[in-house]
């Protein structure tokens, strides 16, 4: 499904199944649906030769237990594993390398190509699951508030006049999300999560 051929590294997908015995779709210009059945009636995919990480289609596609091919830097792929303890199953490949893969993930057979679509899946839930993404994000906002707190104790002995909440914008079942606890901080993160269409991605 390439956005950009030429940044996506289309050309070698082509020259790479040239020389084997496959069937290859390129998705161009469809609907997200229609796009959507593609993707599940495929054996593997193929992201991108380029970036040096997946992007949204490769989550899409691990969703619904997809094996996907695609360039990863390794330094980024340690960094994801020691981070989340958890093996990246996405099937790293390069221009000159790309035949090799497709070539060993056809030998797999049917039943190797599930196994590791049931690992891309996993995968997915672990790390981009929207209440998994959340609970971090919240950690994070809890660990620069503390931090902040503390320097402002230290640094501003003094009382601090409370000043007027501002009003949230947004729809109407986000009003008054947020609350003083960080449990609130965290709904209100959920049900912004909800409405946007990155981690809602494969219906997780």
């Amino acid at each position: 499904a390439p956005s950009s051929r030429r940044r996506k590294g289309t050309d070698h997908v082509l020259e790479a199944c040239a020389e084997l015995d496959v069937e290859l779709r390129i998705v161009e210009g469809l609907h997200h649906e229609a796009a959507l059945e593609l993707y599940r009636d495929a054996d593997l995919v193929v992201d991108q030769l380029n970036a040096g990480w997946y992007g949204l289609f490769a989550i899409e596609c691990m969703a619904l237990g997809k094996p996907v091919v695609t360039f990863l830097h390794d330094e980024a792929v340690r960094r994801t594993e020691e981070a989340y303890g958890v093996e990246v199953p996405v099937v790293n490949a390069t221009a000159a390398t790309l035949g090799d893969r497709l070539e060993e993930l056809v030998a797999l057979g049917a039943d190797g190509r599930a196994e590791l679509g049931r690992a891309s899946r996993a995968y997915v839930e672990q790390v981009h699951d929207i209440e998994h993404v959340t609970d971090q994000l919240v950690g994070l906002y809890e660990s620069v508030t503390e931090r902040s707190l503390e320097r402002e104790t230290v640094a501003v002995p003094r009382p601090v006049r409370p000043q007027p909440r501002p009003a949230l914008i947004g729809d109407a079942d986000l009003e008054g999300a947020v609350a003083e606890a960080p449990s609130g901080l965290g709904q209100q993160l959920r049900r912004l999560g909800r409405h946007s269409a990155i981690y809602g991605i494969g219906g997780l």
